[in-house]
């Protein structure tokens, strides 16, 4: 009878151990969960970071010639946290709801002058643009002249003056960029336009308000690969030394409480825009925004 008691007894025990360590397992789940949903993003302003490529005397005097110089804005910023794509509206409104941004990040004021945006966002919009571009063969079609948009030494071919969504379009480059029923605009896929490669061509070859266009092609292709370059980040892979974009894309609109958005405002014009570029690995985002009308720089 002793032993028999004694082999319950433990049986008994181990069922205790064995309840206590499931009990002790779900208590630690449960604070883990608890504190990473505390766990909020924090932002730190670079206020030094330079984009160094920009800054070339030549890239600035076409900046300018296209009414853009003074309008382009880059801003850099380091977070916290470990992130993934599909954590972007979390991110995004994280970032648009911090103090930090709202006393440093730079929109374009009503007076047309820089200025905080001063201001935490009800409500972000997001959208993931493609960025998979690591050459700029994306081009290619556009510098072929046998598709009739330039000639053979990429100036551009010029057609009748007409207006397009706003834009005057007086050539074939900008007519395969804005006229949905141009007979070469499907020379450009859907998947290639949506490109962040090809938005910011598009963007520079429209400009801003005071655009003056450039007759050759050229000077749009160099200015966005030195662009493109000089905010997106790369990985070259250590066996095959195939490069690979790292850098997640997100457009957004952020509005407050008014519903009327701010960064960019005036969404609507597709040259009023936003960009956060999302560096994971080393936790920085780049604003890039655009502001059409906004102020002549010379």
């Amino acid at each position: 009878m002793d032993l028999g008691g004694r082999g319950l007894s433990l049986q008994y025990q181990c069922l205790l151990l064995v309840y206590f360590h499931v009990k002790l397992l779900t208590f630690w789940l449960h604070s883990n969960k608890v504190n990473n949903m505390e766990e909020k993003y924090t932002f730190v302003y670079i206020e030094s970071k330079k984009y160094k490529r920009l800054q070339d005397p030549s890239i600035q005097e076409l900046l300018l010639k296209w009414s853009v110089k003074g309008n382009l804005k880059f801003q850099t910023y380091c977070f916290n946290q470990h992130f993934q794509l599909y954590q972007k509206q979390e991110l995004a409104n994280a970032f648009f709801q911090d103090h930090v941004i709202a006393s440093t990040l730079q929109t374009m004021s009503l007076s047309g002058s820089w200025a905080p945006v001063g201001i935490v966002a009800t409500s972000v919009d997001v959208e993931h643009i493609p960025c998979s571009a690591t050459t700029m063969a994306i081009f290619s079609c556009l510098q072929d002249s046998s598709n009739g948009i330039v000639r053979s030494d990429g100036w551009i071919v010029q057609r009748p003056y007409e207006e397009i969504d706003n834009y005057t379009v007086a050539d074939e480059l900008r007519n395969v960029l804005l006229n949905h029923d141009c007979h070469n605009y499907k020379l450009i896929s859907e998947a290639h336009r949506e490109e962040f490669l090809f938005r910011l061509f598009k963007h520079l070859c429209l400009g801003g308000q005071w655009c003056q266009y450039e007759d050759n092609i050229k000077p749009y292709i160099n200015t966005t690969k030195i662009l493109y370059k000089d905010i997106i980040r790369v990985q070259k892979h250590p066996a095959t030394k195939e490069v690979t974009i790292t850098s997640i894309v997100l457009k957004v609109v952020a509005r407050g409480s008014d519903g009327i958005a701010y960064f960019p405002r005036n969404p609507e014009n597709e040259q009023n825009f936003a960009y956060l570029i999302v560096d994971p690995y080393n936790r920085q985002i780049t604003t890039l925004v655009h502001h059409y009308g906004g102020t002549f720089q010379s």
